[in-house]
């Protein structure tokens, strides 16, 4: 799966920090460019199912507001 977000939303640190916590239940590849970032999750979990990647990007969310303060 793959969500392309917007860099005036999300801050491109705080959408890797996610990756990072997330790394053990999904394969998340991050790339910045131009004002967008491509988030890419694969081998997600079963467990887990496609809510991870809405958490994912809901713990990005919440990293970038408490890093603009």
């Amino acid at each position: 799966m793959k969500v392309v977000l917007d860099g005036k939303l999300y801050r491109l640190g705080a959408v890797r920090e996610a990756a990072r916590q997330f790394a053990g239940l999904a394969r998340i590849r991050v790339q910045g460019s131009k004002g967008r970032i491509s988030v890419t999750v694969d081998d997600i979990d079963p467990d887990m199912g496609p809510a991870l990647v809405d958490e994912l990007l809901n713990f990005a969310l919440a990293g970038t507001i408490a890093a603009r303060g």
